[in-house]
């Protein structure tokens, strides 16, 4: 393992958030940095295009080839500063630049196509194919020019906001009072405006002035699911359909997830792609939903698990957190020497 230098050499880190391709960083100086994969204006800064695709014309891991190089609005050629391109990247740290100097990001998050930072004040700005909160640029303006997708904006509507996830396309916001809200961006998976998506923010009653039990303190977005701790040791999961929920019901409404975890209290969450992680008061973590790539620590399966299972972190005394990424898992334990 290397460690990243160039521009962060200098800086204390504070937080880290990993997109599908790209990384986004804070610092103790209040500033932002951000490299990987620029194709939709995710890093809030210029990239280098690298070897454009024969033709114009390349696929994403799915297998969808609908153009998303865009190849008529690239203009910039191979080797020279760009926005936008599906050979558009920097590998190694650049600083995102905010409208006001006196912006200081305190955490970043990362999704597919967007990122976003939280700001001393509680505000949070989003940059790349992000119109979370009816943002005053049009969808179609983000999705046409990559250099005004990543010129970081206000999210409107929200303040006092203390963490927030980005799934695929679809965000989580927490607030100091214990709110959460939630939001999608507005296009779709494959980089396209998404006709019917509400990017307004959602405000969900069941978080939303609770008693102290039920309050949440921690959040987590999948590709299309949410996960929420609460201080009374409560797991909530809602979203599109599927094992990861870990319970039955209708999906569309944030319910508690039973089984194992009904007895024991969530101290953090993480959401991947379609799998849940949650690490417990007692130092145990668990998993539901996709097992396909061993991401729950269990024999590989295309079943997945629809109810908690736990998973063996060996010698282990304690599991602190979670995090999820695309495909895997990790979880930070206290030793057992």
């Amino acid at each position: 393992m290397e460690r990243v230098i160039g521009a962060l050499s200098d800086e204390v880190v504070t937080s880290v958030a990993c997109g599908r391709y790209h990384t986004v960083v804070s610092t103790e100086s209040g500033a932002v940095y951000s490299f990987g994969l620029n194709d939709a204006g995710q890093l809030g800064t210029a990239g280098v295009m690298g070897k454009l695709p024969i033709n114009g014309v390349t696929c994403d891991s799915g297998g969808n080839c609908d153009g998303l190089e865009r190849a008529s609005k690239v203009e910039a050629k191979e080797g020279s500063s760009c926005f936008g391109g599906s050979s558009c990247r920097i590998g190694t740290p650049r600083r995102v630049r905010f409208s006001s100097h006196t912006v200081e990001v305190r955490s970043v998050a990362a999704g597919r196509y967007s990122s976003a930072a939280i700001a001393s004040d509680g505000t949070v700005y989003v940059w790349g194919l992000n119109s979370c909160g009816d943002s005053e640029i049009g969808r179609d303006e983000l999705l046409a020019d990559a250099s005004v997708a990543a010129v970081p904006r206000v999210v409107n509507g929200i303040t006092d906001v203390t963490q927030v996830d980005i799934g695929y396309t679809n965000m989580i916001f927490l607030t100091s009072s214990g709110r959460v809200v939630t939001c999608d961006t507005g296009f779709t998976g494959y980089a396209q405006v998404q006709a019917n998506a509400d990017v307004s923010l959602r405000q969900h009653i069941t978080f939303a002035d609770a008693p102290s039990t039920q309050r949440a303190f921690d959040v987590a977005a999948g590709r299309c699911h949410y996960v929420v701790a609460t201080e009374g040791g409560g797991l909530y999961t809602w979203g599109c359909d599927g094992a990861w929920l870990g319970r039955d019901g209708d999906p569309l409404k944030p319910a508690q997830v039973g089984g194992d975890l009904a007895s024991r209290a969530a101290v953090s969450v993480a959401a991947g792609e379609y799998f849940t992680l949650v690490a417990t008061v007692d130092g145990e973590v668990y998993g539901m939903g996709a097992a396909g790539n061993g991401q729950l620590g269990v024999q590989a399966s295309n079943s997945g698990h629809n109810s908690p299972i736990r998973v063996n972190v060996g010698d282990a005394v304690g599991t602190l957190a979670v995090a999820a990424g695309y495909q895997h898992s990790v979880a930070i334990v206290r030793s057992s020497d």
